[in-house]
């Protein structure tokens, strides 16, 4: 696939015409998320995530979001991860418009409110028990904080209820406006347009007010193996789910391609003794 990098408005665009498609997708991801949270703001990154589809400055409820949205026959979500926060949303090419639009009042005017906060402290409590429930993601999470510890790394996106009901809305304004800035976001459009210039000009129009600098620096990696190299945690299911994990390669080390094809190969080999 052909793509093209630029820097428009001091963002860092990645353009990737695809002509045999009648669509087109603005992707906006923002880096270091929950790797960049304290215990004490473990859960934020998420929080904020769904925070961001409450209450803005041009479309005041959900409900206009959901119409504009949907009169254009828009796909669009979000999700938040250890490294990126993405939101995204896929129209047809004629609605890029609308699109960086949504986005970019999401991400500079979002309001806060106090009550629907506490509102939607609830659902992510809710949404904690649900991934709690079901085996694969808890051992996933598990082995994470096993392996890595108490820290950033470690630590799943969302940690526990005392954390969540915690924040108010200050804090959520304070964290997004120290990593929501151009210097930390990445745009990605993929799709049919008819010309890069059009698309240019509505990323500075949509974006120019939104603040230059990140104000928080990452934290360092320590890579500290655990002493015990088994752990166990029980839970009353009709299942078990193993992990087993071992130091990597860096991104950038050529035997990751040896590495992923050996483990398909093991994976194949489980999945034949398993029938």
């Amino acid at each position: 696939m052909n793509y093209t990098i630029e820097k428009i408005a001091w963002i860092d665009c990645i353009f990737a015409p695809m002509n045999d498609v009648n669509s087109i997708t603005v992707r906006i991801m923002c880096k270091g998320w929950s790797n960049n949270e304290t215990e004490q703001q473990n859960w934020i990154a998420h929080c904020l995530e769904h925070m961001f589809f409450k209450w803005w400055e041009r479309y005041k409820t959900q409900k206009d979001v959901a119409e504009t949205l949907d009169s254009i026959g828009a796909v669009y979500n979000a999700f938040t991860g250890n490294n990126t926060v993405e939101y995204f949303v896929k129209c047809a090419p004629n609605f890029i418009d609308q699109s960086l639009d949504v986005l970019a009042d999401m991400m500079m005017n979002a309001r806060f409110d106090v009550d629907e906060l506490e509102k939607e402290k609830w659902v992510i409590i809710q949404e904690m028990k649900m991934y709690e429930d079901n085996p694969m993601s808890l051992v996933s999470e598990k082995q994470r904080l096993r392996y890595f510890g108490n820290n950033s790394f470690g630590r799943p996106v969302i940690w526990n209820e005392k954390t969540v009901s915690s924040f108010t809305p200050q804090d959520l304004r304070d964290y997004k406006d120290s990593l929501y800035t151009k210097d930390n976001l990445i745009i990605v459009i993929a799709g049919k347009w008819a010309e890069n210039e059009e698309i240019r000009r509505l990323i500075e129009k949509y974006f120019v007010w939104m603040n230059e600098k990140r104000t928080v620096d990452s934290p360092v990696f320590s890579n500290n193996l655990p002493d015990k190299h088994e752990s166990f945690f029980k839970k009353w299911t009709e299942q078990n789910h193993l992990i087993i994990a071992a130091p990597g390669f860096l991104w950038t080390d050529d035997r990751r391609y040896a590495a992923k094809v050996l483990a398909s190969i093991l994976v194949s080999l489980l999945d034949d003794k398993a029938y």
